[in-house]
């Protein structure tokens, strides 16, 4: 195994999973579905989350995107995990990737109005 791979897997809480990656056409829905999972995020984490933003292909009016909406909250220190992940957590989000000064979590519906994703 390479250097990287393992970077990755300590990265990666869960490891490294195959994906596939699908591309849809543009979604007027995506703006919306962004606004209802900035508006759960406000829910769970109140004033800590000093700015939430649609981030990714799906921001993007008119763009093919991988039906995803991604998300970018600031954080004081996302390294100081109780301040924020248990409330993240018991709202359904999943920790997946855990590097010094960033946390990917994946949100209970990981599609635009799709299903969850494994």
């Amino acid at each position: 195994m390479t250097r990287r791979h393992d970077e990755l897997n300590r990265a990666l809480v869960h490891g490294m999973r195959p994906v596939v990656v699908e591309l849809a056409e543009p979604d007027p829905a995506w703006p919306a579905a962004f606004d209802a999972a900035a508006a759960r995020l406000r829910a769970a984490l109140g004033e800590r989350a000093h700015r939430i933003e649609h981030i990714g292909s799906t921001a993007v009016p008119g763009l093919a995107a991988k039906p995803v909406i991604d998300v970018v909250v600031a954080l004081d220190d996302p390294d100081d995990e109780a301040a924020y992940l248990s409330d993240l957590l018991a709202d359904g989000y999943d920790l997946r990737v855990r590097e010094p000064g960033h946390r990917r979590l994946r949100g209970a519906v990981g599609r635009a109005g799709g299903p969850p994703r494994p």
